[in-house]
């Protein structure tokens, strides 16, 4: 997906397709792919939706999008679409990226390292697993990302990671899964 900066329009017509019945990222991504904007794409849902046997098909209104635009502004928020400069970079990698997000505060700081959580009104398979892995008591999971295993070993050995571990024995952390994964491929370490 190309980066680029969206219209008010065009965001808005982004939040319609995305909040449409049935249209989830991957849907979205499809979507976008095939009808070249979010426009055509609106248009040809109800089409889409009679061929798949639905019945009395209704994209999510102009108005209703409006008015999401218009609270997430009263709140200090704004909405920031997947193709869009200020959106995320390492969440836009993820194939199952929300289309759009809704942002309180300064998107710069995704700059930095930082660990967040995004909410989904309609969470994806990844999204939900991660999401119950991190409800699951005990459980302690922290992502980091390695040039090469080289680094990843080196980490492993450096001084900071005995005083971490008798932290986290402390805590009650008394066993440990690391899960590698390098291009799509999973290693138990």
């Amino acid at each position: 997906m190309a980066v680029k900066r969206l219209s008010d329009a065009e965001r808005s017509l982004w939040l319609r397709l995305y909040r449409s019945e049935n249209v989830g990222p991957i849907a979205f991504r499809q979507l976008l792919q095939r009808y070249g904007t979010a426009q055509e794409a609106l248009d040809a849902l109800p089409d889409l939706a009679k061929r798949g046997g639905k019945r009395g098909f209704k994209a999510f209104s102009a108005p209703d999008a409006a008015r999401e635009i218009d609270t997430l502004g009263k709140l200090g928020a704004k909405l920031i679409a997947a193709c869009e400069p200020d959106y995320p970079e390492l969440l836009r990698e993820a194939e199952d990226a929300p289309p759009v997000i809704a942002v309180i505060g300064h998107p710069h700081i995704w700059e930095k390292p930082c660990v967040a959580i995004v909410g989904a009104r309609n969470a994806s398979f990844n999204g939900l697993r991660f999401a119950e892995d991190l409800a699951r008591p005990g459980v302690v999971r922290i992502v980091e990302r390695w040039r090469d295993w080289a680094s990843l070993e080196a980490h492993g050995k450096a001084p900071h990671m005995a005083p971490w571990a008798a932290v986290a024995g402390k805590a009650g952390i008394t066993s440990r899964e690391v899960i590698a994964h390098a291009a799509g491929e999973e290693k138990i370490l």
